[in-house]
C-alpha cells in the first residue's frame, strides 16, 4: 500500500504555489526539469490538492499552470480520477490558464485540453502518446469536441505530436508566441481575467458550460471509455 501523504511530501520539491494575493492569480509551476516535468504518483496528488486549494481560496480568481525550463512536461499516467490529478481541472470553477512550451504529452495534454485558455510558445508539441501504441485516451469525445473530426482522427491514428501552430489552427490553442514572450503573454491573460466579473458569476458561467458539456457527451465518453479499457486485454499486437 503506498503512503501517499509520504510522496506528496516528497513531491513538495518538484512542485510550487505560489499567490498573487493583490491580483488574485495563483500559479501552480511543476519544477521537475531535469524529467522534462514527469509527473510521478505523488506530484499528481499533489497537484490535484493544490488545484483544490486555489479553487476554495477568495483571494485567488485566476491559477496559470506553467513548467519549468524546456517543456510543460511529457506526460504521467492516464487514469481519469480526481486523486491521480487528471481532473482537477474540470472541476475547478474559476479561470484556469495553461502555459505550454516544449512537449505537451499524456498527462500534460489533458491539463492543457481541461484549461479555460491555453497560452503556448511556438515550439510546443501536443499529443497523446498512448495513441502511438493502444489509441486510448479518456475524454476522446472532448478533444473531437476542440480540434473536430477530421484532425483528431489524424493525431489518433498517425500517433504524431501536432505543432502549436496547427493546434491554433484549429482552435484547441487560443495564442501562439515565441518563447521569449510566453510568459509575458501568459501574464496579460491572466491579468486581464483577474480584473473582470466577480469569482461568483465566473462560476455561473463554469457550471453552463459545464452543462454543456454533459449535454454533448461527458457521461456517454466515460462509457465509451470504461468499454475500451475493458477491450484492452483482448487485443492483439499485430
Amino acid at each position: 500500500m503506498k503512503d501517499f501523504e509520504a510522496l506528496k511530501e516528497e513531491a513538495k520539491q518538484y512542485i510550487r504555489y505560489d499567490k498573487d494575493k493583490a491580483n488574485k492569480i495563483a500559479t501552480i509551476t511543476f519544477a521537475r526539469p531535469q524529467a522534462q516535468n514527469a509527473m510521478n504518483a505523488g506530484m499528481r496528488q499533489l497537484y490535484a490538492d493544490l488545484v483544490f486549494k486555489a479553487n476554495i481560496d477568495d483571494d485567488v480568481k485566476v491559477l496559470v499552470i506553467r513548467g519549468e525550463g524546456d517543456n510543460f512536461g511529457p506526460g504521467g499516467d492516464h487514469y481519469a480520477k480526481t486523486r491521480a490529478g487528471n481532473r482537477p481541472l474540470q472541476e475547478f470553477k474559476k479561470i484556469s490558464i495553461v502555459e505550454a512550451k516544449g512537449y505537451c504529452y499524456g498527462w500534460h495534454f489533458y491539463q492543457a485540453a481541461d484549461a479555460d485558455l491555453l497560452v503556448s510558445a511556438d515550439d510546443a508539441l501536443f499529443g497523446h502518446p498512448s495513441f502511438r501504441y493502444v489509441g486510448w485516451g479518456p475524454r476522446m469525445w472532448t478533444w473531437i469536441e476542440m480540434i473536430g473530426l477530421r484532425k483528431f482522427e489524424e493525431m489518433l491514428f498517425t500517433g504524431r505530436p501536432f505543432t502549436a501552430a496547427e493546434m491554433y489552427e484549429c482552435s484547441f490553442v487560443n495564442s501562439v508566441v515565441t518563447r521569449e514572450n510566453l510568459e509575458k503573454e501568459t501574464e496579460k491573460y491572466a491579468m486581464a481575467c483577474s480584473r473582470t466579473r466577480p469569482t461568483d458569476t465566473v462560476q455561473a458561467q463554469k457550471t453552463f458550460i459545464e452543462v454543456y458539456k454533459q449535454y454533448r457527451g461527458e457521461y456517454m465518453g466515460s462509457l465509451l471509455t470504461g468499454w475500451l479499457e475493458g477491450m484492452l486485454p483482448v487485443m492483439r499486437n499485430d
